[in-house]
């Protein structure tokens, strides 16, 4: 293994796992409270501060009011807030006059990069481009923090007693897709807007090599009916109809690229944003949900409140998304009037946008790599993509040249790196080794013995895992460290049961609580954007994290 050095590693007042908008908001609460902890880092596994860099899209908005920023509902003194950016930028005014409270996506992806940027300029210091490895157990109650630089492959150790792990969270798949990835002709909308160039270009390149289909139609798959799938298809509507020249078909009629967004229910459902339902971010309700003494009452509240979230899509990106397809039935009467009459000039004066399609009720049971080129150069690779229906069960299969899987997050590299530690056997109740996966449980439970199971016929669609495309969280505000939402398992999502796993308990201040019969020092250690279970749909959003962060600066500060 290379080693930094052979001198001992350099000790933190508190270290952060990720510097995504959770330990951000952190890091300047703690700047910003007398804080004992003045020595303080985080472990960035990018190059440099990004937010959702793969969703990006022109045109995209939040979907939450400009307040509730890294810093306004803790202190709208705060020298963080949304505002004082807007101030510090010289546009203020010229947001007010725009009249909109919902800021673009990407002025809010600025926002957090120039909060970023500040607090690093007043004493935080962030090591980008490396990648955590482990977290073994130190001397005298620490942890040592094992990262490997990702350019050089160098491992630093550092040192701290307070640990702050907010892993954000890492691209889930749906498991038909991920028997043939990675193929780098199919991806995840986390990395759509950096690669779908690429992937097109690809496309073409092979098209245009092609002696027998030169200008054949490209033909994608989205497979997701969340927020990100919406935008994915909208966006891509645009970057086809130029990514390559078509030719009439046989008929004479224009040929046209196409696009399927792939979904197991009907339709697209709507997101509930109405000021009751939306209630539930509230930080008044992350305590009513936290103090519910059984998990049964919890994971009720959760269910109740899922179209807030998951599997949802904004309804103005659904009248949008409508609208496309309305100007596809204008289109096509046009061009069947056009031919009846025999009008040319009408029926080909110009190439047709690409074609969307929403196949419903149509669950992704396989996917087979169908190869067309050589080993080196697969760009003339295609895909099978084979469906259930989900009302008359039958199969049916098509071809695609990419697949786009806007399938939502898993959340499970926190507890991987705690369960492989010396610490997990101080913190994981149950096996330690067991490789299942863990119940995230507020301390009370440990201490009343209260918590039930769900009954047997309390069914709940778990996001990202038993429903890949219709589970994708919609609130693309989520805040990971590496671009992701909120997980299945680790998290906490109500789908799980607690029979043969492992549990860890958390505070009400996110910390996780060591084991009653452990005597020796251990470091504090909080997590961030994995508690859903215990502290409701708001933490892995940006709703609540200001609040969250002082909650946990002010927990710290009692050390």
């Amino acid at each position: 293994m290379v080693s930094s050095s052979l001198l001992p590693p350099q000790v933190y007042d508190l270290i952060g796992l990720g510097f995504g908008p959770a330990n951000l908001a952190l890091s300047g609460a703690l700047l910003e409270c007398d804080s004992p902890h003045k020595n303080i880092c985080f472990i960035e596994m990018h190059d440099k501060f990004r937010w959702h860099p793969g969703m990006l899209l022109p045109g995209t908005r939040m979907q939450i009011s400009w307040l509730k920023d890294l810093a306004t509902l803790r202190d709208p003194r705060s020298p963080i807030t949304f505002l004082n950016y807007l101030h510090s930028q010289g546009r203020l005014i010229s947001f007010i006059n725009n009249g909109s409270p919902i800021p673009s996506r990407k002025e809010f992806g600025d926002y957090l990069a120039w909060a970023a940027s500040y607090v690093q300029s007043n004493g935080v210091s962030v090591f980008y481009g490396e990648q955590v490895i482990a977290i073994p157990k130190g001397p005298d109650g620490a942890v040592d923090v094992v990262s490997r630089n990702l350019k050089t492959g160098e491992h630093i150790t550092r040192r701290t007693k307070n640990l702050v792990i907010s892993p954000g969270g890492s691209p889930h798949m749906p498991s038909a897709v991920s028997a043939i990835s990675p193929h780098h002709k199919i991806t995840h909308s986390s990395t759509y807007s950096t690669c779908i160039h690429s992937i097109l270009s690809s496309i073409t390149s092979s098209r245009r090599a092609s002696t027998e289909h030169p200008y054949y139609p490209i033909k994608v798959a989205v497979v997701g009916s969340g927020q990100s799938a919406a935008e994915v298809v909208i966006d891509l509507r645009s970057k086809l109809q130029d990514a390559l020249p078509l030719l009439p078909n046989e008929h004479g009629n224009p040929a046209r690229h196409k696009i399927d967004l792939i979904i197991n229910r009907g339709s697209l459902k709507p997101s509930d944003d109405s000021p009751f339902s939306n209630e539930i971010f509230d930080p008044a309700s992350t305590d009513i949900l936290f103090n519910l003494r059984t998990k049964a009452a919890r994971e009720m509240v959760l269910r109740e409140f899922k179209a807030t979230n998951y599997g949802v899509v904004n309804s103005r990106t659904i009248d949008n998304l409508y609208e496309l397809l309305y100007e596809q039935q204008i289109d096509d009467s046009i061009a069947k009037r056009a031919e009846l009459n025999g009008d040319q000039e009408i029926h080909q004066q110009s190439v047709p946008p690409p074609r969307i399609t929403i196949r419903n009720y149509s669950p992704l049971v396989a996917v087979d790599l169908i190869r067309t080129s050589t080993s080196e150069n697969s760009d003339g690779d295609a895909f099978l993509l084979t469906f259930q229906s989900g009302l008359t069960k039958q199969l049916s299969q098509l071809k695609y040249d990419a697949v786009i899987c806007a399938t939502g997050y898993d959340r499970t590299s926190w507890f991987q790196l705690l369960r492989r530690s010396e610490l997990g056997k101080h913190f994981i109740h149950g096996d330690p080794s067991s490789s299942g996966p863990v119940h995230v449980l507020p301390d009370h439970a440990q201490e009343s013995g209260s918590e039930v199971s769900l009954p047997s016929d309390f069914d709940v669609e778990v996001p990202g895992m038993t429903d890949s495309s219709t589970s994708t969280p919609s609130s693309v505000d989520t805040p990971p460290t590496s671009p992701g939402s909120s997980s299945p398992i680790l998290g906490g999502h109500p789908g799980c049961r607690d029979v043969g796993r492992s549990k860890v308990y958390v505070t009400r201040t996110y910390q996780l609580v060591a084991k009653d019969a452990d005597m020796e020092p251990l470091p504090r250690v909080h997590i961030q954007g994995c508690t859903e279970s215990t502290h409701g749909l708001g933490d892995t959003l940006l709703s609540v994290m200001s609040v969250k962060a002082g909650e946990i600066a002010g927990d710290l500060m009692r050390a």
